[in-house]
C-alpha cells in the first residue's frame, strides 16, 4: 500500500481515465463513498451506479445551514484577520436557509420555518460563544487529493484546518446532530489525515437543542498513530478493489440504515423481499 499526494490536475486526469474505463462510477473515491460501500454495498450501487438518491431530511438541512454559517464565519476571519460579529454572519441566515430547504420535500417538514430558524440561530450562537475567541483557522473548505496504491484517486473535502491550543495543526470536521463521534475510530478523519499528512484530527460537534436544553458544543480530538493510519489504508484498499470488481455485499438485516427512512434503495431491495413475506 502507498499514499501519494496529488495536485488537482493530476487527480482530474486520473479520475477521468478511470471514469472513461468504467472502473469506478465517478472515477474517484471520497469518504462518503467508502462509508456507504462499507455500510452496504447494495446501497452504494443504487446511489453511485444507478443515481437513486433520497432528498435531504429536515434534520440534514438544519445541519447544512448551521454548517454554512460556521463556514462563512471562518472564511470571514481568514480574510479579515478579525473575529466577525455574530449578527453579521446571521444576516445571511435567511438566504442560506431558503437555498437549503428548497430541496426538502414539504411532506418531510415537521417544524415551522420560524421554529427551524430559531434552532439554527441557537446552534450557531452556541458555537460562536464557545469557539470564536479561541479559533485560529489556517484554511477553510479545502479540497485535498491523493492516490492510493498507485491506482485509486481519492478526494477529501476538509471543513477547516486549525492551530490548536498547543500550536499544532489539526484537521477539524464540523458535525451538527444528536450523536457524538469518536475521532480515534473515524474512517472519515483518517482519510482527511492521509490527504494532508496531518495526524491531529478533531470532531467539532454541535448537539441539537432538546426540549429542556439549548444547543451544546462538544469538541474531541486525537492524534492518529501510524498504526491507525495503516489500518485505514488497508480498509480503503480492500474497499476500492471491491468496488472496482463490482462486489456489492448487502448489509445485515439489523443495520440501522437498512430501512425506508434512511436508504433510498430500500423499496427496490429489502422492501421487495418484505412484500412477499
Amino acid at each position: 500500500m502507498s499514499i501519494r499526494i496529488l495536485c488537482k490536475e493530476e487527480f482530474d486526469l486520473k479520475a477521468e481515465l478511470l471514469k472513461m474505463e468504467g472502473t469506478i462510477p465517478r472515477g474517484y473515491f471520497s469518504a462518503s463513498q467508502f462509508t456507504k460501500y462499507l455500510n452496504c454495498g447494495e446501497s452504494y450501487r443504487y446511489h453511485y451506479e444507478k443515481s437513486i438518491y433520497s432528498p435531504p431530511s429536515e434534520k440534514m438541512a438544519i445541519g447544512s445551514v448551521g454548517h454554512e454559517l460556521v463556514e462563512l464565519h471562518i472564511k470571514s476571519q481568514l480574510e479579515t484577520k478579525l473575529i466577525p460579529e455574530a449578527d453579521t454572519i446571521l444576516e445571511s441566515l435567511n438566504s442560506i436557509f431558503s437555498a437549503v430547504f428548497s430541496k426538502v420535500p414539504e411532506k418531510a417538514r415537521e417544524l415551522s420555518t420560524e421554529a427551524l430558524l430559531d434552532i439554527i440561530k441557537n446552534i450557531y450562537t452556541c458555537w460562536y460563544k464557545e469557539v470564536s475567541s479561541e479559533l485560529s483557522p489556517v484554511s477553510s473548505e479545502e479540497t485535498a487529493y491523493f492516490l492510493l496504491d498507485d491506482m485509486w484517486p481519492i478526494m477529501a473535502k476538509l471543513d477547516y484546518i486549525n492551530l490548536d491550543e498547543e500550536g499544532r495543526l489539526e484537521i477539524v470536521d464540523l458535525k451538527v446532530g444528536k450523536m457524538l463521534r469518536d475521532p480515534k475510530n473515524s474512517l472519515q478523519l483518517g482519510i482527511y489525515s492521509l490527504s494532508k499528512g496531518i495526524n491531529r484530527v478533531s470532531y467539532d460537534t454541535l448537539l441539537l437543542p432538546g426540549k429542556r436544553t439549548g444547543a451544546r458544543r462538544k469538541k474531541e480530538g486525537t492524534t492518529l498513530s501510524e498504526e491507525q493510519l495503516g489500518h485505514i489504508e488497508s480498509v480503503l484498499s480492500t474497499a476500492a478493489r471491491g468496488i472496482a470488481a463490482k462486489i456489492y455485499l448487502k448489509t445485515t438485516p439489523d443495520f440501522w440504515g437498512c430501512s425506508l427512512k434512511y436508504c433510498s434503495a430500500y423499496e427496490r431491495c429489502r422492501g421487495e423481499v418484505n412484500k412477499h413475506g
